[in-house]
Parts: C-alpha cells; sequence; structure tokens
C-alpha cells in the first residue's frame, strides 16, 4: 500500500532502476550540495590502472563526503595481485583528500575481504555491524589524513656544491633540447648564497613556442625523460610544464615558453634576495618561524603545503616593492587567491539577488576551475570553469574589478582561459550572457549557442546563451 498521500496519487510515480542514468544520480547530488552549500559537498571520485592496451586491471572508487573521503570499491585483476597496486591506488585516493581538504578517510569492507590489507595503510575499525549472509559481518574503517602529513620539511645550511650542481644540470638540458633552448636559469632558495633551503636544485628553462601542444608535452617528456625527469603537470601555473628528478641531485624543473610572465617573477625575487642581505635574512628567519608550525608540511585546502602558502604573502610584497606590473594568469591555491575570488563572486554577483554564495563547494570540486588575473602583485579578475563531458566547458563567472575595466583586461582574461581549456583538449566553451555583456562576448567571436547546463541550473530569464568553438 502506498504511503504517498492521496492527494498526488495521480501525479507521482515511483521509479525503479537496476542502472540509473549518471545524470539522474548527478542531479540528485547537486540538489544536496546547493542544500548545504556551507557545510561542503559530495561528489564521486576513481582511480584505474590500464596495461598497455587499454584494459582496466585495477581500479577503486568512491565518495568525498563531507570532510572525510570514501573509497566504496577497490579492485586489482587476480594476476597483478601482491604488486603493490592496491596500496599506490590508496595513495592517490589520500593524496586526492587532503587536496579537497578531508580530515579523514573511510572504508567499508566484509570479514571475509580487506580488513588486513587496510589495517597495514594504517586504518582502524570504528565499529563493526554483524548480520549479513553466513555470520559474516561488515567492518568500518578509518584513517585520519590529518595525521598522515607529506614527508617532513627540512632545511639546510647554503651548500656551495648547489651551484655546480645546477650546472651540471643545465648543460644536460641545453645539450638535450638544442636550439628549441632559450635559457636555462638556477631559481629558488638555493641560488641564493647565505640562505638554508631544502636541499632541491630549482631550475626554470625558457623553450621556444612549439605547436601544436601535444607535441610540446610528448616531446619534452620523451627528451627530458632520458635525463630522468618525470613529468607532473602545470601545478597552479597554467601553461607551466613541471617536471621532477630524484637521485644523487634533486630537481624541481620549471619548462615556459618564452614570454610567460612567471620566468621574471622568479627571476626578479632570486636577484632581489641576491643582491639584499636584509631581504634575504628576513625570508630565512620567515621560513624558519614557519617550520615551526606542526602543520607546516599539511596540505588542506591547496595542493600546496602550509610552508609554501605562508610565504606567498612576503614574495608578493618584493614584486610590489620592485615594481612588477605585468599581469599574471593562475589558478586559485594562495589563500588571497581564494579570498579574492570568494569577495568577487560575492560583490558582483550574489550581492545582486542578495544571498550569500552557495556554491563556495566548487572550490574543492574537480569539475571547477578558478582562475585569478594579477596585475603586479594586486588582483583584478576572476574567472570559473565548469569542465563537462564530451570536450564541453561552460563560463561560469569571469569579472574584472571596476576600477580595471575598460582596459582590455576582460578580453585578454577570457582568451587565456579559452588558451587553457583548448590545450586541455576541451573544444567548445559556453556561457550564459547578460544582456549588457552580449557585445564582449560578441567582440570574441561567440555566438547564440543553446545548451543543457550540466548541472541543470537555470539562468535569469534575460540571460542569453552564448558559445564558441574553441
Amino acid at each position: 500500500m502506498s504511503s504517498i498521500d492521496s492527494k498526488f496519487k495521480e501525479e507521482l510515480k515511483i521509479e525503479h532502476s537496476l542502472r540509473p542514468s549518471i545524470n539522474d544520480i548527478e542531479f540528485l547530488t547537486r540538489k544536496l550540495n546547493d542544500e548545504t552549500a556551507e557545510l561542503g559537498s559530495t561528489h564521486p571520485f576513481a582511480f584505474f590502472i590500464r596495461n598497455n592496451t587499454d584494459e582496466i586491471i585495477a581500479g577503486c572508487n568512491g565518495f568525498v563526503v563531507f570532510g572525510a573521503i570514501y573509497t566504496d570499491q577497490l579492485w586489482v585483476h587476480q594476476d597483478w595481485r601482491k604488486k603493490n597496486l592496491g596500496r599506490e591506488l590508496m595513495k592517490h585516493v589520500h593524496d586526492y583528500g587532503r587536496k579537497v581538504g578531508c580530515r579523514i578517510a573511510t572504508v567499508a569492507t566484509m570479514s571475509f575481504q580487506s580488513q588486513g590489507f587496510y589495517e597495514k595503510l594504517g586504518y582502524k575499525v570504528d565499529f563493526e555491524r554483524s548480520g549479513y549472509v553466513n555470520g559474516s559481518s561488515c567492518l568500518f574503517l578509518q584513517l585520519a589524513l590529518s595525521e598522515d602529513r607529506t614527508k617532513a620539511i627540512k632545511l639546510v645550511p647554503y651548500d656551495k656544491d648547489w651551484p655546480k650542481m645546477f650546472e651540471t644540470e643545465a648543460i644536460k638540458i641545453r645539450e638535450a633540447l638544442g636550439q628549441n633552448c632559450v635559457a636555462v636559469h638556477h631559481i629558488g632558495s638555493t641560488s641564493v648564497p647565505g640562505l638554508a633551503a631544502k636541499p632541491k636544485i630549482d631550475i626554470t628553462t625558457v623553450v621556444k613556442p612549439f605547436i601544436p601542444l601535444e607535441w610540446f608535452v610528448n616531446t619534452m617528456t620523451d627528451i627530458l625523460g632520458s635525463l630522468g625527469y618525470t613529468y607532473k603537470g602545470e601545478w597552479n601555473i597554467p601553461f607551466k610544464y613541471g617536471f621532477t628528478k630524484r637521485g644523487d641531485i634533486n630537481v624541481n624543473l620549471h619548462v615556459y615558453e618564452e614570454g610567460h610572465p612567471e620566468i621574471e617573477v622568479s627571476l626578479l625575487f632570486r636577484d632581489y634576495l641576491r643582491k639584499n642581505d636584509k631581504g634575504r635574512d628576513e625570508y630565512a628567519a620567515l621560513k624558519d618561524e614557519i617550520l615551526k608550525d606542526p602543520s607546516s608540511s599539511t596540505k588542506t585546502y591547496s595542493i600546496f603545503p602550509t610552508y609554501t602558502l605562508r610565504k606567498n604573502d612576503f614574495i608578493l610584497n618584493i614584486l610590489k616593492q620592485n615594481g612588477f606590473k605585468h599581469t599574471r594568469f593562475v589558478k586559485c591555491a594562495h589563500y588571497n587567491e581564494v579570498q579574492a575570488a570568494k569577495y568577487f563572486r560575492q560583490k558582483y554577483f550574489f550581492d545582486n539577488v542578495p544571498i550569500k554564495d552557495p556554491y563556495t563547494w566548487t572550490f574543492n570540486h574537480p569539475d571547477h576551475v578558478h582562475f585569478i588575473l594579477y596585475q603586479g602583485a594586486l588582483i583584478i579578475g576572476y574567472g570559473h570553469i565548469r569542465l563537462c563531458s564530451n570536450a564541453n566547458s561552460v563560463l561560469r563567472i569571469i569579472v574584472i574589478d571596476q576600477e580595471k575595466r575598460n582596459q582590455g583586461f576582460g578580453g585578454y582574461f577570457l582568451q587565456l582561459i579559452e588558451k587553457w581549456l583548448k590545450n586541455q583538449n576541451y573544444r567548445i566553451i559556453h556561457a550564459h550572457s547578460s544582456p549588457k555583456a552580449i557585445e564582449f562576448y560578441k567582440k570574441y567571436n561567440y555566438y547564440k549557442m543553446p545548451f543543457n547546463d550540466p548541472d541543470g541550473y537555470e539562468s535569469d530569464p534575460v540571460d542569453i546563451p552564448v558559445g564558441k568553438n574553441l
């Protein structure tokens, strides 16, 4: 007998599905997230390991749920067991959990399955529930991610051999890249005489533009891979290609095409510390002070540990003092960037409704990317992109601070976002334009392009759906 109120029986029906649509599941998740935005969000995740014929030989999936990351399923092909694939998958789960701000990791496993495996990873049984088949029980386990820190950061006194180590690597890099190499610079703390540092040589390499991008990344990966470098992606800086090398010499390699503003940032900061003993000593004291904080090695809301984040204000101040005025395009990673992004969202959009921003959970969601535009050390713009399937994307927000409008920054920012999307193999960008902004979009070759919003959000009735093929 149905418990639905008789007044609504004719209007409603219950649908049972053994294979629910992914769109329907995402609809439920989105609606729950909207109602609990102030507390956080829920979203799925998955990691897979494939062989050279693209078959899945191991994988796991689960959910991020209000500050916890829950692994629902973990499987490894029988032929690949006892080869640490499960451990590697769980490492990625834990790293991802920290990246999106999770404090704990949780799993549930049957008593006849994987309790021992999880306990070896540091999980502890919370409770056990009986009543399952053949007298078995289900075990619920958790791991405190806040206690499982990244490797402790340790500084060592300046080593006069660091410049020699740099030059050894620089020679190899120049020879390997040949005519594509424009310059190789020693940067970071190991490049400043008298400054204590982590014993890793930071190197900036400047190369000539390489088109198409796929050739660039593949070529760089092959060439630098032959020298022992591993490609790590762009981190928080679009159009940067990061590599690491670990061994007799530990190196962080930052590859940029000519003209990238981060080249000047790193060289300006290095040269300031080399020439200014007082500034160098203040920077050294700051690093020592940060390391007194037990949380200095942990990652919370950012891809970077607290140690890196707390140095950012000092670096920005040096850029300001030295008259750095170039525009910089970055992903939100530092505290000041996240706070500026939230300020722009509230001031220019949600105060107009007026409501408190209900979508702050997107800062911890893998399908949402938040960009910042700097002029020198000043944040002047913010952009929010929703990444979708089928090479589609949605420009949720793009805004330039009031005082900086009508100076070309909006168009420049939009073109950088489009370039980044294209580099990530997205082929279409959608947006909802207000009537006031439609001429701006037309100027950059957007045209009316209806689309189904991936999150089902309804725009203002006067807004115009526009889009562009990238």
